[in-house]
């Protein structure tokens, strides 16, 4: 993705890989972001790594689930553990949009802040009942894990299923729209896909197989071209791509 971002002429890329990716890094650069973004600045956020449901501690989620989604750093336990690790490297979505909601404010009605989490939300890994299970690689990786991160509450991970694939971010005045593109419904699993022997994320995957010949601007059809190659791909029909987005016509894009 770095590359396709340069070759269009991003002026700014900053990569945080494997062991730079963690809690603290992230965030110190999301903070450098906001600060340093400017009026009319296109922003594109790309995450491709482990996700997992965290217990929801402010009650926000009580209308779904009860669970908040996070992104996985480096440096992030995957349980609880007394005294040694308890979720203070994970980064749940509540503190995501915080960032996105100060970047829009930031970049204003001219700019457009984009973010892609190319990571698993979940772990129940929802089969189709009527598609062939042969196309799907059983051995290929999984963004994520089906166990919760339950601050200790020993609560148990399960989900609301829920399939709807579009959600209405509100407009606000003065600040810019946004596209928010996660690999899957809250309740499915991310698996990878082999192309070529390696393994790859499959939403960073066919953005990348559009973007390096579509641009990246205001207009927001290659977001449509990236959800056609994916749909078409049977290794990912367990999963469905999400689009949280202000664009207010039923599909946010």
């Amino acid at each position: 993705i770095a590359d396709d971002l340069k070759n269009q002429g991003f002026e700014q890329i900053t990569q945080l890989l494997d062991e730079q990716a963690t809690c603290k890094t992230i965030i110190d650069e999301l903070k450098k972001l906001t600060q340093s973004a400017s009026k009319g600045d296109i922003i594109y956020f790309h995450f491709s790594g482990h996700g997992q449901p965290v217990l929801d501690l402010n009650g926000d989620e009580g209308h779904a689930d009860g669970w908040d989604e996070a992104i996985i750093p480096y440096d992030a336990g995957m349980i609880f553990q007394k005294d040694e690790y308890e979720g203070e490297n994970h980064i749940i979505d509540d503190q995501l949009e915080k960032f996105f909601f100060k970047l829009r404010k930031k970049v204003s009605e001219t700019g457009m802040v984009y973010a892609v989490l190319d990571a698993c939300y979940s772990g129940t890994g929802v089969r189709g009942d009527d598609e062939d299970d042969e196309e799907i690689d059983e051995d290929a990786p999984l963004r994520g894990v089906n166990v919760g991160f339950d601050y200790g509450e020993f609560k148990i991970y399960s989900p609301i299923v829920n399939h709807s694939s579009y959600y209405q971010i509100p407009k606000e005045k003065n600040y810019s729209d946004i596209v928010v593109l996660e690999a899957c419904l809250p309740h499915q699993q991310n698996r990878e896909i082999k192309i070529n022997d390696s393994y790859y994320g499959p939403l960073s995957y066919y953005i990348h197989e559009i973007i390096k010949n579509k641009m990246i601007t205001k207009q927001t059809s290659w977001i449509g071209d990236v959800i056609h190659l994916f749909n078409a791909d049977k290794r990912t029909f367990r999963q469905k791509i999400v689009c949280e987005s202000t664009i207010d016509n039923g599909k946010g894009y």
